[in-house]
């Protein structure tokens, strides 16, 4: 063998012995090692999840949000509000996705750049905090560089991560991401009367049941079947904001109520005919909470006090009979067609 064909042989072996080395240091670079974030987690032994959202940033921000949901005798509820029902599905949903988070790709080792990236104790967009018997676990999960994708730390250490395919979205730092928002909900064709008591008076509507034209008590007047149907809808569907509990305090203004609504409900079983039997279900509103823009709601039949965005409701509390009678221009303008 001529000594240029030993040297190239010699360089080739340096070569391979490099690719070799920088493998292996590869595989074992903290950037690239798989990293399992909820390692060992157990659904079924989970009996606590906390989740809370970032701080407000300026004095007129809304409060900082927080949801605690807690297990007892195997059903899930918001614990800080006499533990109301929450969806048992969402939750086996979440811990699910949360024992397969797993990444390869750490992009930090320092404390430096936490509240850069949002992961600090005092600045994040979520802390989650998970009990599992005697063992508590918290994460923060912070800024997302893209959709689906988040930075993630462990609390007690300082290496961040990037998370794929999960985001803060996941994680409802409020009671209503995780329950029923449903309070009252019947459908149209059920209804058949709706009586409205407020300051204005009352009102009450009964539908025919062959024409299903609605008509109002005292007043053979033609109805604006717009504002007619509008309220209709208001008062026999409620979705929930928050839930606040099974305690009826007279801070909450349910006993002088702002208005009370009563459904007569039923299916009926014959075309053009009322239903064989009714139900009759009453709910009051309350007083309004200013901070948040709702009032609080309790329905008879229902155990549990929530609050009710304004908007959803407004019409109920402010409405007089009058309104629903078609103005005259309205008429005109019919009679002219």
């Amino acid at each position: 063998m001529s000594r240029l064909n030993q040297i190239l042989l010699v360089l080739l072996g340096v070569q391979i012995v490099g690719l070799a080395v920088g493998r292996a240091t590869t595989s074992e670079s903290p950037a690239q090692k798989t990293v399992v974030l909820f390692a060992g987690l157990d659904a079924d032994k989970v009996t606590n999840v906390e989740i809370v959202g970032p701080a407000p940033s300026e004095k007129d921000d809304p409060p900082q949000n927080k949801v605690t949901l807690a297990k007892k005798d195997g059903k899930w509820g918001v614990s800080d509000a006499d533990d109301y029902p929450v969806d048992k599905t969402k939750v086996d949903e979440l811990l699910k996705a949360l024992a397969k988070l797993r990444t390869r790709n750490r992009v930090l080792e320092s404390s430096t750049y936490h509240a850069k990236l949002e992961v600090a104790a005092d600045k994040f967009q979520r802390k989650l905090t998970v009990t599992a018997g005697d063992d508590t676990s918290v994460t923060y999960f912070g800024s997302a560089p893209r959709f689906k994708n988040v930075h993630v730390r462990k609390d007690g250490e300082d290496a961040v991560y990037l998370l794929n395919d999960f985001g803060t979205g996941e994680l409802g730092d409020r009671a209503w991401n995780w329950v029923d928002r449903e309070y009252i909900k019947y459908p149209a064709d059920d209804v058949w009367q709706v009586k409205i008591k407020n300051a204005k008076g009352e009102i009450q509507l009964d539908k025919d049941p062959v024409s299903k034209q609605w008509a109002m008590l005292g007043t053979d007047k033609p109805l604006d079947t717009t504002v007619v149907s509008d309220l209709v809808r208001k008062a026999s569907n409620v979705n929930l904001e928050t839930p606040v509990g099974t305690s009826v305090k007279p801070e909450f203004g349910l006993s002088d109520a702002a208005a009370t609504v009563t459904l007569v409900t039923g299916t009926s079983t014959v075309a053009g005919a009322p239903p064989p039997s009714t139900e009759t279900v009453t709910w009051s509103i309350g007083k309004k909470v200013e901070t948040d823009n709702q009032h609080y709601v309790k329905a008879e039949a229902n155990a549990y006090v929530v609050k009710v965005a304004q908007w959803g409701i407004k019409p109920l509390i402010e409405k007089a009979a009058a309104d629903l009678i078609k103005k005259e221009e309205e008429k005109k303008d019919e009679d002219n067609k």
